[in-house]
């Protein structure tokens, strides 16, 4: 059974001709903003941020291992110089007892010279363990330091991206508004009971309420009518409204 109602009836026909051609470019309006809003959530460089921070997480994982070697080393060796300045503070302060005059037996002064002998024996060995760490860390050092130049390289183009994206949206969002103004001046040259039921249509039918037939051809599904219903529609006005029997769409003649 054909979709659309008897014709001349008041709650299913369009006003006038012209009603027919607003359908019609409202329903253009709506597929453009469907269409800003795919484009708005589908820009490229969304998905170059995305693999931009997939690589940087892959980064940061893979020399993990190598970064909490060379934090332990880097600690260690941090360790080693405060006590190396510890012991050049002391061998200081020995110097200054063994050349001052607070020092006056023999022994006293061999005692300091012994001690400095000492500290100055503890401070190479730690110097001597602090260039081993250093050569044992070199190679977690330069992974580290390579993946850091990597992530903020990553990081700089991240950025470049988001103000990218940003000036992107703002332009479709320029574009959307323009057209969701000319949406409702469409609109409002629209009965209200043609409008309820082209948007009813829409929901149930991927966003498309309302196309042309042209050659026999419904434009929304491209299925040709049936020449029975072809020529049933020939014998309506103008202003009674159809639907195609497949899609469910109105029809605009």
């Amino acid at each position: 059974m054909p979709l659309d109602s008897e014709p001349g009836s008041s709650e299913n026909s369009l006003n006038s001709l012209n009603s027919f051609a607003v359908l019609l470019e409202l329903q253009g309006h709506d597929t453009s903003l469907t269409q800003l809003h795919y484009r708005r959530s589908h820009l490229p460089e969304h998905g170059e941020l995305a693999a931009a921070q997939a690589t940087i997480d892959k980064t940061l994982n893979d020399v993990s291992a190598q970064r909490a070697m060379f934090d332990r080393l880097s600690a260690q060796m941090a360790s080693i110089e405060t006590q190396v300045h510890e012991l050049d503070a002391k061998i200081e302060n020995l110097n200054a007892q063994l050349f001052g005059s607070a020092a006056t037996s023999p022994s006293e002064l061999q005692a300091l010279e012994a001690n400095i002998v000492s500290v100055k024996k503890r401070r190479s060995e730690l110097e001597d363990t602090e260039l081993s760490l250093l050569d044992e860390s070199e190679p977690s050092a330069a992974a580290v330091h390579a993946a850091d130049a990597q992530v903020a390289a990553l990081k700089e183009r991240q950025e470049e991206l988001r103000i990218a994206i940003e000036a992107e949206q703002k332009a479709v969002d320029t574009q959307a508004g323009q057209r969701v103004a000319e949406r409702a001046a469409c609109a409002a040259l629209i009965p209200e009971s043609t409008l309820k039921l082209y948007e009813q249509i829409r929901v149930s039918n991927k966003g498309v309420g309302a196309a042309g037939l042209q050659h026999g051809n419904c434009m929304a599904c491209h299925l040709k009518l049936p020449a029975v219903e072809l020529d049933r529609i020939r014998h309506l006005t103008v202003n009674d409204l159809v639907r195609c029997d497949e899609c469910g769409v109105i029809l605009v003649r």
